[in-house]
Parts: C-alpha cells; structure tokens; sequence
C-alpha cells in the first residue's frame, strides 16, 4: 500500500515538472505533488492503525 503511494507521489512529481516546463501559465499551474502527499499521509496513517488492530489482536 505504501509502495502505491510513493508511486503516486512521483508521478504526480513528473506530472508537474512536464508541465512547469512545457506550459506557457506554468505558475497559474495548481501542482499536483500536494495532494498526493495528502493522500500518502493518509495511507501512512492506515498501516499503522492496521499495525496497531493486529497487535491488540495478538495481544488479547
């Protein structure tokens, strides 16, 4: 889960470089690089919940 991530982190880095330097309005650009960040966060945030269900689990 987190590999898919980081892959979408540096697509979405490619994805804004190719267009700061190919479009004519490249800082009316909203970059993309920022949501996937969101969204690694996020995924980050489930394994360690996940982590922490299976511990309790193994625990009880």
């Amino acid at each position: 889960m987190l590999g898919l991530a980081v892959v979408l982190i540096v697509l979405c880095a490619a994805r804004d470089v190719w267009v700061m330097r190919t479009s004519p309005e490249a800082y009316a650009m909203v970059p993309w690089i920022r949501f996937a960040w969101v969204e690694f966060g996020i995924t980050l945030a489930w394994v360690i919940a996940e982590r922490m269900r299976k511990d309790a689990r193994a625990m009880a």
